[in-house]
């Protein structure tokens, strides 16, 4: 975990939104993610090159050196903080990062400031109608203040730029996103109940749990800024994949025959086996993995799990009815109804 320090009287590293704007503005969409081009702007403007394989990349020009500016990480793990408008936040690092495509610097975005949720996110994290993923995905770009470049220590504020970024964030990321951002908006106690596992029980464990214990396994920094991962199998092939990132998501929600869900799961990340493409949506590659050896399936498995950010949401409950006292072990309910819902002591006087 990262050491807290105090950070008073502290300045903001500096902000080119501009530079990075151009950058992600004239990126590639990634299939399934949105429809229309993205418009380029000014003389920063990325360039098409031609590499061996013929496919098209983006050049980026080179920048200044950024001013001499405070590292974010020396605010990481601090409590929450107080801005101007006397509204909360915290500086968070990713577990993986961002790493936009095609970026032939293989720049990361692990560091952040989380805001504490308002009105308007409320309004969609109480809309039932909506997926979760779905709303997750709607509020982050909104309370994300700034998100800093590993590599310059400069960041971006513009909620576009930083919708565009968020769509390359690890999953894992995006749930650790999730639990910092619980923080920032009431703090770090959460109580929660999850019932009794024991048959023919009926009671319930009760919990109160300090967020701040929450830990997570982060991305080796190579792992993570590469575009592609390689992992030898069990029977020799080598498998080429690459990490799960919200825009892959999509391909998890698809309508699928429930005979090959495995297949399926297993291959939104893959992109290839020993040199044979799996390309997504073809027939083809879920027949492959369908023929493959269990064995070479079952490691694909503990590869995406190892080589992945993870996040430990294990607790150790016990049962509060006098008659059971049953002991087990569960994940803390992060995504419970009352994870935003539980309202902060506040004294009734004025």
């Amino acid at each position: 975990m990262v050491e807290v320090k105090d950070l008073k009287g502290t300045e903001a590293p500096a902000v080119l939104d501009a530079e990075y704007d151009d950058v992600l503005g004239d990126l590639d969409e990634p299939e399934g993610v949105g429809e229309g081009e993205a418009q380029g702007t000014g003389e920063n403007e990325p360039q098409e090159a031609v590499v061996e394989s013929g496919e098209p990349v983006l050049e980026f020009p080179e920048e200044a050196e950024p001013e001499e500016v405070e590292s974010p990480l020396e605010r990481l793990g601090h409590p929450r903080m107080m801005d101007e408008a006397n509204s909360p936040y915290v500086y968070v690092e990713l577990p993986g990062g961002a790493r936009l495509p095609n970026d032939p610097k293989l720049r990361l975005w692990r560091r952040l400031v989380l805001h504490e949720v308002r009105g308007e996110e409320l309004d969609i994290l109480n809309n039932d109608e909506i997926p979760h993923r779905d709303r997750m995905n709607m509020i982050f770009p909104s309370v994300i203040k700034e998100w800093f470049c590993d590599e310059t220590g400069q960041a971006i504020r513009k909620k576009d730029t930083i919708a565009k970024l968020f769509r390359f964030v690890l999953s894992a990321d995006r749930f650790w996103l999730w639990i910092q951002l619980r923080r920032a908006t009431l703090g770090d106690p959460y109580s929660f109940s999850i019932p009794c596992t024991q048959d023919q029980c009926e009671g319930y464990g009760r919990k109160g749990y300090d967020l701040r214990l929450m830990k997570y396994r982060a991305m080796d920094e190579q792992d993570a800024k590469a575009v592609s991962l390689k992992d030898r199998l069990p029977s020799g092939k080598v498998m080429e994949w690459q990490p799960l990132r919200v825009h892959l998501e999509p391909r998890l929600l698809e309508d699928v025959d429930p005979k090959s869900r495995k297949t399926h799961a297993l291959a939104v990340r893959l992109i290839k086996v020993d040199d044979r493409p799996m390309p997504w949506g073809n027939p083809a590659t879920i027949q492959y993995l369908k023929r493959m050896a269990g064995a070479d399936l079952l490691a694909m498995e503990e590869i995406f799990k190892t080589r992945e950010p993870n996040i430990d949401l294990g607790v150790k409950m016990q049962c509060a009815k006098p008659s059971c006292r049953n002991r087990w072990d569960d994940s803390v309910p992060i995504f419970d109804r009352d994870f935003f819902r539980q309202a902060r002591q506040v004294s009734s006087m004025i």
